[in-house]
């Protein structure tokens, strides 16, 4: 179908998962009032009805980000390329009063999830059930299954955007992964601020092993997998359903802790202690062997001392996580820890320790990795070329983590589900040999 420039939407999504999430339910909505939706990286000189940029307004680098990209579309509207620009996201949320002020080319400004506000101000009409347009590979695709959060993390603007915790009802997410299944994905990513406490606000207690399970009941679909558990309460019972014969939720634990010392840990309000975090980990690891831990840390939060950092390395040393990310702290106006705590650690401080805790982190995972080898396992294949083809296995999650590369073989489609043994790696990508290509083995 040819759209004239009248029925032209870009939009530019930023941010995290759940961001991209909006975006799509947003793109569905606009598909289903006959718009074109143009998914872009960057604003491009393409001629259209409207950009929309959903923004990202977590930390300083990401409000950063947004605002560049913003500018960079305004310049483009002014050549005459965008009829409209439109902003809409976290970073409006956080900052409607001023934004207006500061950036006035941009025509509206919408907080998150305005989906109905934007539809209306391009003079559109949804007369269907609007279905997400994905902007991701069609055999994975991410769900929200809760909004907001009611956690008090010192450094954390997230509840001041989004609000607090609601989590939506296992028929309403079960019902959206259905129609995703039925689009070609194999592979669900759950996604939430606070994954742990899903349902506890609706069925008085939490309720994720019951949607894992629902989920799983979905013939099509052959991965689940579950992103930002909460270490307090940590959900026990789903790392119990991790195996092929109970569930097809993957044996991945992504759960952030942040830091290692309980000084540091107390101060950013995480309502946890190092012992407990250890505790955890081990009682995740003896309950389900199969399990990769993933995490993230801070480091450089206000007044973090040497002696502080070396307990978050000694913290890395114990429970040696098989996929790890580190961050530099970033003073987030109205956030407790912006109004409590002077930012002191200087950023080339922040970065000298973030280099020498992934040095660490690098000799821990090649250890891990190296005792893999020889190895049959699952992989979701997401690319194929004349070269290789490239996939993930049920270790890492698309996007965030590595990937392994497979000689190249006209028999591998994307999106295909096959076994390969693992024969070597390369920093923190895996190289492997096809072992099978059978559907449901290997799940």
């Amino acid at each position: 179908m040819t759209y004239s420039v009248d029925r032209r939407i870009g939009i530019i999504s930023l941010g995290c998962d759940k961001n991209r999430v909006d975006s799509e339910r947003l793109a569905g909505l606009l598909a289903g009032a006959g718009f074109q939706i143009i998914w872009l990286e960057d604003p491009e000189p393409i001629n259209l009805k409207a950009l929309i940029i959903n923004t990202c307004g977590f930390i300083h680098s990401a409000k950063e980000e947004s605002v560049n990209t913003i500018l960079e579309a305004v310049d483009l509207k002014e050549e005459g390329y965008y009829q409209s620009l439109y902003v809409m996201g976290c970073l409006v949320g956080r900052y409607k009063q001023i934004l207006p002020e500061e950036i006035p080319e941009v025509d509206g400004w919408f907080g998150p999830e305005a989906f109905m506000d934007v539809l209306r101000t391009l003079g559109g009409r949804c007369d269907m059930k609007p279905q997400r347009v994905l902007s991701s590979p069609k055999h994975y695709a991410y769900l929200k299954v809760s909004e907001g959060c009611n956690r008090k993390c010192a450094f954390c603007a997230i509840p001041l955007m989004r609000g607090t915790f609601r989590s939506r009802s296992i028929e309403e997410i079960k019902a959206e992964a259905k129609e995703l299944a039925k689009k070609g994905v194999k592979e669900l990513l759950l996604v939430a601020q606070d994954m742990s406490m899903y349902g506890a606000d609706i069925y008085n207690k939490p309720a994720l092993k019951e949607l894992a399970l629902q989920l799983s009941d979905i013939e099509e679909l052959e991965w689940i997998r579950f992103h930002y558990l909460y270490p307090r309460p940590f959900p026990y019972e789903l790392i119990e359903i991790m195996h092929p014969s109970k569930s097809k939720v993957v044996p991945y634990v992504d759960m952030p802790v942040q830091h290692g010392s309980d000084e540091i840990l107390r101060k950013m309000r995480r309502a946890t202690t190092r012992q407990y975090l250890i505790d955890v980990i081990n009682k995740m690891r003896d309950i389900n062997p199969d399990v990769v831990f993933r995490t993230t840390f801070i480091v450089g939060f206000p007044g973090e001392t040497q002696q502080h950092f070396e307990e978050l390395l000694s913290f890395i040393e114990i429970t040696h996580p098989e996929r790890m990310g580190i961050f530099p702290y970033s003073h987030e106006e109205d956030t407790y820890a912006y109004k409590h705590f002077k930012d002191d650690v200087s950023e080339e401080l922040k970065q000298k320790r973030i280099e020498q805790a992934m040095e660490l982190y690098q000799v821990l995972v090649r250890q891990w990795m190296t005792q893999q080898i020889g190895r049959i396992v699952p992989v979701l294949v997401d690319s194929v070329t004349k070269d290789y083809v490239m996939g993930h296995t049920w270790w890492e999650s698309p996007d965030v983590d590595s990937s392994i590369f497979l000689a190249p073989n006209k028999k591998i489609t994307k999106g295909q589900l096959i076994h390969a043994e693992l024969t070597g790696f390369d920093s923190l990508d895996w190289f492997g040999e096809k072992v099978t290509d059978t559907l449901k083995v290997a799940r």
